[in-house]
């Protein structure tokens, strides 16, 4: 009889400071194990479950691909037991490591790509609920199977039984769309469907808050009111209200980031950084009610607030939100609109908005002058402040 198991080697340092994870094949009390490549620190190990912890940041693409490899040893030994055949070393070897997919494993082949993508944590589980939401559609999904009448099956699916928003329901379209890219790349599917099919962005809502909505959470904020989870997500809320971060950048955000300056004012602080999403760098001056809104500072490389997941987050922000008394359906993103649009009306010239907020061009930073009703104002006044002949 045949036994897999999944295990940490700890007799071998690697010179990073990790050990290797490895499978073990057991057959007839002979063993053999296979390096999986895939590294961990031993303190990031959970050795009564074969896992990586969460401490380690890329916890859950390592823990991917182990279940990948333990699912697919399993099937591979299953599949010789029911056959009756004979498992040698090199046979589950040559199985294991190879990549064949059968017409009916496209969901298979997009874990795997997942798997061996290094994406963020985020990015990672934004990929991997699409696929569950496109598994709630259809569990099995065969190559052959994905053509325009599945993608409007999909469309109608997600609108009417799930109740997404069209732009939503877009963007997972837009997110398959690059699954079957992968499929076709690969020369797993001989035709792309998504040729033919073109998915429509909407212009959606971007809420915002303005600059008294903005006072009356700072209110909120300082009156000690909200218990310490909600305190804790409006208080990094706020100081993106202030600095236009992105979710990534300010749970990255550590005090390494902030850099002195020596102006004539005197000495001015500077949030120094390489922005997740876009590789830009950013140098954003640290106003002074975001430098109240900072915890104290223990060591250098400590991240500067704690921040809790991005459904998390949202939570509690819906739970302020309402606390404040502000009837609008605002989100943790909602923040770099407020500084782009609180900036603008505050007289910030748009090239500096767009700066600070790293937008690759001033066409990005230009939307939220169109909806700028405050801007529209404030600039038509100067009709009724200038002198008339």
């Amino acid at each position: 009889m045949n036994s897999v198991k999944i295990f940490l080697r700890t007799d071998h340092l690697n010179t990073t400071g990790t050990h290797t994870v490895y499978i073990r094949l057991i057959s007839n009390r002979r063993k053999k194990d296979i390096s999986l490549h895939i590294y961990v620190k031993p303190n990031d190990w959970m050795f009564s479950k074969n896992l990586v912890k969460k401490s380690d940041p890329k916890y859950l693409r390592k823990n991917k691909l182990i279940k990948k490899y333990l699912n697919k040893a399993e099937s591979i030994v299953d599949e010789y037991f029911f056959n009756d055949e004979q498992l040698t070393f090199d046979d589950f070897e040559k199985k294991l490591l190879n990549k064949e997919y059968s017409d009916a494993s496209f969901t298979d082949f997009v874990n795997d790509e997942l798997a061996e993508k290094n994406y963020s944590a985020e990015t990672l589980k934004t990929y991997l609920t699409q696929i569950t939401k496109l598994q709630r559609f259809k569990k099995k999904l065969a190559f052959s199977e994905i053509n325009k009448s599945f993608i409007t099956g999909y469309k109608e699916f997600m609108l009417k039984e799930l109740g997404n928003n069209p732009n939503t329901a877009n963007k997972s379209l837009s997110m398959l769309k690059t699954f079957v890219n992968w499929a076709v790349e690969k020369n797993l599917m001989k035709d792309n469907p998504f040729n033919n099919i073109k998915i429509t962005k909407g212009k959606g809502k971007r809420e915002y808050l303005n600059i008294a909505e903005l006072n009356k959470l700072e209110n909120l904020y300082y009156d000690k009111e909200l218990d310490y989870k909600q305190l804790n997500v409006l208080r990094y809320f706020l100081f993106v209200c202030y600095t236009g971060l992105r979710y990534t950048d300010i749970k990255n955000l550590k005090y390494s980031h902030i850099k002195k300056r020596l102006f004539r004012d005197g000495e001015i602080e500077f949030i120094e950084l390489k922005m997740h999403k876009t590789g830009l760098d950013v140098s954003i001056p640290i106003i002074e009610k975001a430098k109240k809104l900072m915890p104290k500072k223990i060591a250098r490389n400590q991240t500067v607030f704690r921040v809790l997941s991005n459904q998390k987050t949202n939570k509690y922000l819906k739970e302020i939100i309402k606390t404040a008394g502000i009837d609008k359906n605002i989100t943790f993103h909602s923040a770099r609109h407020t500084l782009a649009t609180t900036g603008l009306e505050s007289g910030i010239p748009i090239e500096v908005v767009s700066k600070i907020l790293g937008h690759t061009e001033i066409k990005m930073t230009q939307i939220y002058a169109k909806v700028n009703d405050g801007l529209k104002y404030r600039e038509m006044m100067k009709l009724d402040q200038s002198d008339r002949q």
